[in-house]
């Protein structure tokens, strides 16, 4: 049986574990792993192109839901595309301190913060204007959530998130932690593997990206 979705993934382990029970629980498993191994900065997509329209007199904005970094940001005035100087969001309160009279035109800075509810940034001074805003950024591929969800979890590493999920549920649900021990050594093979791997698809091209 190949890894291709979620729902396969799923079926995979509640095979290699013969348990048919635990299928919310290997759902959780799956996202945990995911969630663990996207921490590193080889599986994160090099170069993703998102762009949303200003409101005037609007100042903050939520990013992509999957941005992990910006690398750029950049904004098009009469056609022409600008790109914005980062500055600190304390730097910008102290250039635009006036609440209730903030600076409008053309935005020229912006600055970034990480609430608990997603990546936003400050653009300043205020849009004045609909202005095209343009992010080129550092892609978290997100965990698969839906049945038919298939992304790089599901597919180049599958073998890792499906070594490290049945480790979880072994430690966590099963109360194995010796079968639990081979499945996390197992995983970690699997990860230097698909390290070594995505590091030459970035730096040498000998092998091609599939995403």
């Amino acid at each position: 049986m190949a890894d291709t979705t979620l729902a396969d993934m799923r079926a995979r382990i509640m095979d290699e574990l013969q348990r048919t029970d635990l299928a919310s629980q290997i759902n959780n498993a799956i996202t945990e792993a995911a969630d663990f191994f996207r921490r590193d900065a080889f599986f994160r997509n090099d170069a993703q192109d998102s762009s949303t329209i200003t409101v005037p007199g609007t100042a903050v904005y939520q990013t992509p839901q999957d941005v992990a970094e910006i690398r750029q940001l950049a904004i098009t005035v009469s056609n022409t595309r600008y790109p914005l100087r980062q500055r600190s969001w304390e730097y910008i309160n102290a250039e635009d301190s006036n609440a209730l009279s903030p600076v409008t035109g053309p935005p020229v800075e912006y600055a970034v913060n990480l609430p608990s509810g997603g990546m936003t940034i400050r653009l300043f001074p205020t849009p004045d204007g609909a202005y095209r805003l343009q992010y080129d950024y550092v892609q978290i591929t997100p965990a698969p959530v839906q049945d038919t969800d298939s992304n790089f979890w599901t597919l180049e590493g599958r073998e890792m998130v499906r070594s490290y999920a049945k480790y979880l549920l072994r430690m966590t649900v099963l109360n194995d932690p010796q079968s639990a021990q081979a499945d996390l050594e197992l995983a970690d093979q699997y990860f230097r593997k698909l390290k070594q791997e995505t590091g030459m698809k970035k730096f040498t091209g000998r092998l091609r990206a599939h995403w």
